[in-house]
């Protein structure tokens, strides 16, 4: 296509071919007014970030096509190989980010390589696995053949071992551990990958290691394949397979290359030299002459020098035969070297993002059931307290941050929160400025996302941003219950409300409470079902009924204490028991009470004894005088019995006393113990919590120093890739200008061939004229010597 002259023609290109919005070209239109120059307008758009640098050079150099292809468009060259080119592409629908590889257009005509092409991209399209790089859609446009591919932020294992140089044993155990199970998940769904090298390995910001780049998967020869960056590659395989007699397309061969990679990991080198020399990749001595990793690196666990050389053993029956035995040793290392992650990803059935994955508030806690964190950006957190009051209530926990961009660094960490509220109805610039690439991480990690924008600014929110299912925009007015609603549907949450705690049951009213020591109360909680503040001392106390009284009816003490108010449960409840003691009391009076007739007296010294003492007769007097005795032998007996009750009441109450002292004894050194085992155990919890947060931070600070390398790395090949571009253009420049030089020295040359053309025409006319001149002249002489001749002969005739 020819290079676009034009200012209108240039917006008809971004316009048809979607490279620009027209939202985006108006919002330009009054800064381009005066500019009519299509390189200024260009300069305006890449300033503005509306389009790369990559962009503008293609657009420039009249290199249009191909710049948007089907739904994607393309930002920049990510990498480059023989056969394709990968490229960083956006979405023009929910621009989102991907990879995009491109066939180049070289091998277009070639059909073998255009199916070898397609058939990478349709083996590695049913792969679904985290550490393998999945593919999206594959597609072609008349010369054009591609296929987009999960963007990765970082960089692959070569570039990262650049920065690292080596990697610590855990680092190093768990990378392998990683490319180990994408293989095996591979290898079931029917593929191996028959090209493993460092640059075939993408290493994520979040430190997880994918496979990239299954071109020769299963592949006879290099050239069936044919889409490898690095077709001399398959050479080692089909070296070590030839030259051990191992079947064709042996799975174990990718367990080989993987051991070398895990040799390189740990010591910085590969275990043979790197080259692209032909003859020496079919050496087979090139694989077996392997140092051993002990001798280059000693101090290691003995279980991975056991595992780099069973890895590593060139006769494949004496490697390993599976990765579910390579799997199951390096699991082993990594529990043995401390390693976290794989006992975490047994433990957590929830994955990292999803619902529930973070632990709950204390009311979600108490009702024994998962809450989800809810991470809320909010500038100046004045809506803080209404807000978690409302969604705590529903098993929400919420964290507050005020700055967008940091809330999107937390989505791009180890552990991102289940979810994202951008309040943006205050102000909205800072969201639009992030929320597309918080768009393209959530749908990644399925985390749902959320930027409230103020109902007057619909319009415009939705010129710029496309609402999708991880990533949706909403207006006010807008309730707490839709946004509650949103997430819980997206998350698969469940998000009613708390159950509350199961209310204390009452103690028997009846028993009095120990206090031992002379401790107060503790201090009135309210209760979860209606608020109101129960004291337990009261709950304990209630009535009491005093035991001196058991043998009586006529006293019945109540203690109620002064604070306590019954309900009508317990009130009923302690009636009863009064009713009861009451009972028992009477009964027991009515017991103790003297029958008259068990004493054998009669029904007459009955009515003796109750008779006036004047109106007895003899007999009757000595019949009072026999009950008289009676009674009183009685009364001596009952008294007797009484005493003895008393004392055995007595030793009763006292043991009973002593073992209220002692229970409450025990109590009190339970609750010290208690008390001693949970500040150690809380001790030992924060030192903990603190040595946790300290390798969080340690964490960090490497992560982010790898980030600002691997960052530094971008910026160098960016940086090189513009030197690149503008040392072309210098050379393009001095060509053109060369060729001008030749072109004037051309002319010039041709001018003074012209001029001296010119002079020696001029010469030679003049040469001309002055031998005609002399011819005349000498035609003169002759005439007038003929003259003269003719004179003489006259005058000598007349002479």
């Amino acid at each position: 296509m020819a290079a676009i002259k034009s200012k209108d023609g240039l917006k008809s290109y971004l316009l048809t071919s979607r490279l620009l919005t027209p939202a985006a070209w108006s919002g330009i239109e009054t800064e381009i007014t005066g500019l009519q120059e299509v390189s200024s307008i260009l300069q305006v758009l890449e300033r503005r970030q509306l389009l790369t640098q990559f962009q503008v050079g293609r657009i420039q150099k009249g290199e249009t096509e191909g710049l948007v292809l089907g739904r994607y468009k393309l930002l920049y060259r990510n990498a480059s190989g023989s056969f394709a080119r990968v490229f960083r592409a956006v979405s023009t629908d929910a621009n989102s980010t991907v990879a995009l590889k491109l066939l180049r257009e070289r091998w277009v005509d070639d059909p073998r390589t255009v199916a070898s092409f397609e058939r990478e991209a349709r083996i590695c399209q049913k792969f679904v696995h985290p550490n393998i790089v999945s593919i999206l859609d594959i597609g072609n446009e008349g010369r054009f053949h591609y296929f987009t591919m999960e963007f990765i932020e970082g960089g692959n294992l070569r570039d990262f071992m650049n920065i690292r140089k080596t990697l610590s044993p855990v680092e190093a155990t768990r990378c392998i551990y990683q490319i180990c199970q994408g293989l095996e998940y591979a290898l079931k769904m029917g593929a191996s990958h028959r090209d493993l090298k460092l640059t075939n390995v993408l290493m994520s910001s979040t430190g997880v290691a994918k496979l990239v780049d299954f071109g020769l998967a299963g592949a006879e020869n290099a050239t069936q394949a044919g889409t490898s960056d690095d077709v001399q590659r398959a050479l080692e395989y089909s070296t070590l397979e030839r030259g051990t007699n191992a079947p064709r397309n042996d799975p174990r061969s990718d367990i080989f290359f993987a051991g070398s990679i895990y040799y390189e990991l740990l010591c910085g080198d590969g275990p043979w030299p790197r080259t692209i020399d032909r003859e020496a990749k079919l050496q087979l001595s090139r694989y077996s002459n392997v140092r051993p990793l002990k001798q280059v690196l000693p101090g290691l666990p003995e279980r991975i020098y056991k595992i780099v050389k069973t890895m590593m053993e060139l006769n494949p029956s004496s490697r390993y035969q599976s990765y579910v035995e390579v799997n199951k040793d390096l699991r082993a290392v990594l529990a043995e070297l401390g390693d976290p992650t794989e006992q975490n990803a047994k433990n957590n059935s929830v994955p990292s993002g999803g619902a529930g994955s973070k632990s709950g508030s204390s009311a979600s806690a108490m009702s024994g059931k998962q809450s989800f964190s809810l991470m809320v950006v909010e500038p100046g957190r004045k809506r803080e307290k209404k807000l978690k009051q409302y969604f705590e209530q529903h098993s929400f926990a919420l964290n507050f941050i005020e700055d967008a961009s940091a809330a999107f660094e937390k989505l791009k960490g180890k552990t991102p929160p289940d979810g994202l509220l951008f309040m943006a109805d205050v102000d909205a610039a800072p969201v639009l400025e992030i929320y597309p690439k918080v768009q393209a991480y959530a749908r990644t990690l399925k985390v749902p996302c959320v930027a409230l924008f103020a109902g007057e600014e619909a319009d415009s929110v939705k010129k710029l941003i496309n609402s999708t299912k991880f990533g949706a925009t909403m207006f006010q007015p807008t309730s707490p219950r839709d946004l509650r609603q949103h997430f819980a549907e997206i998350a698969g949450f469940d998000c009613g409300p708390v159950s509350p705690p199961e209310a204390p049951k009452q103690k028997d009213a009846s028993v009095p409470k120990a206090n031992p020591k002379g401790k107060s109360p503790k201090t009135p909680e309210p209760d979860a079902d209606s608020g109101i503040v129960v004291d337990d001392s009261d709950v304990d106390s209630g009535i009491v009924v005093d035991d001196s009284d058991a043998d009586s009816d006529i006293e019945v003490s109540s203690k109620p204490a002064a604070a306590f108010k019954p309900s009508s449960e317990n009130s009923k409840s302690i009636s009863k028991e009064s009713s009861r003691s009451k009972e028992s009391t009477s009964g027991k009076a009515k017991k103790s009470q003297p029958a008259v007739t068990s004493a054998g007296v009669s029904d007459s010294e009955a009515a003796a004894v109750k008779a006036p003492a004047p109106q007895l007769n003899a007999s009757q007097k000595a019949a009072a005088i026999r009950a008289a005795q009676r009674a009183a032998e009685r009364e001596a007996t009952e008294k007797v019995a009484a005493e003895k009750a008393a004392a055995e009441k007595a030793i009763v109450d006292k043991a009973a006393r002593e073992a209220e002292e002692k229970a409450a004894q025990e109590k009190a050194e339970l609750d010290r113990i208690a008390a001693e085992k949970a500040a150690a155990e809380e001790a030992i919890r924060k030192k903990a919590e603190d040595e946790r947060l300290a390798q969080e931070k340690a964490e960090a600070k490497r992560k982010a120093a790898e980030e600002a390398a691997l960052k530094k790395v971008e910026e160098e090949r960016l940086a090189k890739e513009k030197a690149e571009a503008q040392r072309l253009a210098a050379e393009e420049a001095a060509r053109k200008a060369e060729e001008e030089r030749i072109a004037r020295e051309k002319a010039k040359a041709e001018r003074l061939v012209a001029e001296e053309a010119a002079r020696k025409a001029k010469e030679e006319r003049i040469a001309r004229e002055k031998a005609e001149a002399e011819r005349l002249a000498a035609v003169e002489a002759a005439r007038k010597a003929e003259e003269e001749r003719i004179t003489r002969e006259k005058a000598e005739a007349e002479r």
